[in-house]
């Protein structure tokens, strides 16, 4: 029974990563176990603009946006294979970093997280000025794909921190990543540089920028 099953588990997850356009990137996860983890990335610009706000902001009422605290953190460490524990979480809030979360009838459905800091990283590092932001680590729970929440919280994201004096925002999309692509594309995102993060059997890791864009 147990051999049966776990071809069946692995068809699975093959059909959902092609549904979501994310095979490529299924491909390269099976290599790093391998040892050989290579992650070509794209630092991407985004910036609030009040002309999106159709096309994303209405559509969403049964949906509730807020701040995140503690007391979810525990919802979002205990989602199936997400990497982070519930004590890297609240290290993140403690540091400063932010986490909105939206909701249907108090579920969570999505979160995001924003890092104010002038160095995020740990691995990829640049300079964020006082109206700038890092964005990171956006997740849609299964039940919920499909719905376009994905740019409904990045722009209440980009409200939000535009509020708080924030103008430009930094964020990475895995190259193979297609969801992601596409969603920061229809927020009328930058795609500023191409550059691929290297990693070898866990013992070192590099990362290069590749090219620029325009």
């Amino acid at each position: 029974m147990k051999s049966t099953l776990l071809p069946l588990v692995v068809i699975r997850k093959i059909r959902q990563k092609f549904k979501h356009g994310l095979m490529m990137q299924f491909v390269v996860s099976r290599i790093a176990m391998l040892g050989v983890d290579i992650k070509p990335f794209y630092l991407v610009e985004e910036r609030f603009r009040e002309d999106l706000a159709t096309g994303f902001e209405e559509g969403f009422g049964e949906f509730e946006i807020t701040w995140l605290g503690p007391a979810e953190m525990d919802a979002i460490a205990a989602i199936p294979n997400y990497p982070f524990s519930k004590e890297q979480l609240l290290l993140r809030l403690e540091s400063g970093q932010l986490c909105l979360g939206v909701k249907q009838q108090g579920n969570l459905a999505a979160f995001t997280w924003a890092d104010l800091s002038k160095h995020p990283g740990p691995w990829f590092r640049f300079s964020v000025k006082e109206d700038e932001a890092y964005l990171f680590d956006a997740y849609t729970l299964e039940a919920f794909r499909g719905k376009r929440l994905a740019p409904f919280i990045r722009y209440s994201l980009y409200r939000k921190l535009n509020q708080m004096g924030k103008e430009t925002f930094y964020s990475i999309s895995e190259a193979f990543n297609s969801p992601s692509i596409r969603f920061k594309m229809s927020l009328k995102a930058r795609f500023l540089s191409l550059w691929v993060d290297v990693g070898l059997f866990g013992r070192c890791r590099r990362v290069w920028k590749v090219r620029d864009f325009g």
